[in-house]
């Protein structure tokens, strides 16, 4: 990836259209969290999970900012073991998977959730990572 190139012309959008992304997509974005995303503490273990359909009704009040979520036709969740370098790791490597998107022309914004266990309750999550990053 050309990161200074993607990094210029990255859009970040508020209003998404409701086009599903293609499933060969959706695997390029997990295989790229599994073999090449960039980490700070690469021994540090990470899932990444994907939701599409009914996940924006799932998440209102679980993330967004200050009650406003953000509607997208997916949604990325990081996740992480506990650990004192877990939100800058997890910062590192979301940015990084940012950028992936943009490199196969999809958009993406941060959002913003206060608690962990409200996203996983929201979204069926059940494994003992912390959701540390929402997009």
């Amino acid at each position: 990836m050309n990161y200074a190139a993607l990094i210029q012309n990255r859009k970040s959008t508020r209003e998404y259209t409701d086009k599903q992304v293609s499933s060969s997509d959706l695997e390029k974005i997990r295989q790229y969290h599994h073999c090449a995303a960039r980490r700070l503490v690469p021994e540090l273990d990470t899932a990444l999970c994907l939701f599409g359909t009914g996940s924006r009704e799932a998440l209102e009040g679980a993330a967004g900012y200050h009650n406003f979520l953000v509607g997208a036709p997916h949604y990325l969740v990081l996740m992480s073991r506990k650990h004192e370098l877990a939100h800058l790791n997890a910062g590192f490597l979301m940015q990084d998977l940012l950028l992936k998107l943009a490199d196969i022309g999809l958009d993406s914004c941060w959002l913003t959730f206060t608690d962990s266990s409200d996203v996983k309750a929201a979204l069926n999550i059940e494994n003992d990572l912390d959701v540390v990053a929402v997009a």
